[in-house]
């Protein structure tokens, strides 16, 4: 994970962090749909729930950021990480 920003205490990110980045940005919260170039960036909650993989705290300090992701309700910004890296980890 990146080194330069912290999660808060619900895993998220602040918008002022997620700009800081400079990372990609996927913005649901307004009428206009962002443009999704890649299919492969996930959330950790999509990692664990929907592929059903449960990395270790060692596995989860080696992923790297490659996007964020804002959703209406969602406390901040969610990190997307890389599906294809996860599956190289395991």
């Amino acid at each position: 994970m990146s080194k330069d920003i912290k999660a808060n205490k619900y895993g998220m990110y602040l918008k002022k962090d997620v700009i800081i980045s400079e990372k990609p940005i996927y913005d649901f919260t307004n009428e206009v749909e962002p443009d999704i170039e890649a299919i492969d960036m996930c959330t950790l909650a999509e990692i664990k729930n929907l592929a059903k993989i449960n990395l270790s705290e060692e596995q989860k300090e080696q992923l790297v950021i490659v996007g964020f992701l804002s959703l209406p309700g969602f406390r901040g910004y969610a990190a997307l990480y890389s599906l294809t890296q996860v599956l190289k980890m395991i």
